[in-house]
């Protein structure tokens, strides 16, 4: 399925594009503050403003599918689990 979102998410939150999930919220959160359109008075800024949030919320949704979708490497889980998934590759030859 390709993505409805054309632009690079992480690019637009200012982020890397290996960012991960916690890392996308906390940036969604605080550009959020910065465009919101009820902080403006001026009605072309408050017009501004909710095209932007329309913008970071499309690129919010979308970075954080992508950053949730990641494979965790052997490096992020437990030595337990490591050893388990290694005993199943070898009986499986």
């Amino acid at each position: 399925m390709a993505a409805l979102y054309r632009a690079n998410p992480f690019r637009v939150l200012g982020l890397t594009t290996g960012a991960d999930a916690q890392t996308v919220r906390i940036a969604y959160r605080q550009r959020v503050k910065e465009c919101h359109p009820d902080q403006f008075t001026d009605p072309e800024q408050q017009q501004k403003g909710q095209q932007e949030l329309v913008e970071l919320n499309l690129a919010y949704e979308e970075a954080l599918k992508i950053a949730s979708q990641r494979k965790v490497g052997f490096n992020q889980i437990s030595p337990e689990e490591a050893k388990h998934f290694a005993q199943r590759l070898a009986e499986q030859g």
